[in-house]
Formats: structure tokens, sequence, C-alpha cells
């Protein structure tokens, strides 16, 4: 599992507490398709800071709740632990 993932997992959460689809965050991002978003949310998009902000727009959120890791599902602990341990340990 790739980091991309957590921004895709909170991106669908966010998406689906806000009932909208994929189609419509597309659509208030003005550039990108449903494919490109669905790529997003799967983790096999990576994307810049500036889209990142962008989309948080698009869907009306802080920038910050694309990153958040408090709400994620046990299966990404592993995934935060392997991105973190490095960094601590130094």
């Amino acid at each position: 599992m790739k980091p991309e993932a957590i921004l895709g997992w909170n991106l669908r959460r966010i998406r689906l507490e806000k009932n909208f689809s994929q189609e419509e965050v597309a659509f208030r991002l003005g550039t990108a398709d449903q494919k490109y978003i669905s790529r997003i949310e799967s983790g096999d998009q990576n994307i810049t800071c500036r889209t990142a902000f962008r989309l948080a727009a698009a869907i009306c959120i802080d920038p910050s709740e694309l990153f958040d890791t408090t709400k994620l599902p046990h299966k990404y602990q592993s995934l935060l632990k392997s991105l973190y341990d490095p960094l601590v340990n130094n």
C-alpha cells in the first residue's frame, strides 16, 4: 500500500459523507474526470500539493482533512508505522 492511499481513503470518506459523486467532485475540480477521482481514491494517482488544495476547496473542507490519520481503518496502521518509524528512529 502506498502513502497516496491515505489521501485517497480520506477523499472517498469525506466525499461519501457529503453525498458527492466522483463525477460531481470532478466537475467541481474543473479539470478532471470521474476516472481521475477514482484513481486518487484508490491511491493509484499521486497528486500535487496544489491539486490537494483544489480538491479540498472543491469538497468544501480544510486541506488538512485529506491527510487526517486519526480516522483511518486499522489496515492503514502498518503503512503509517512504516512512514513514521524511520523519522522517529533517526
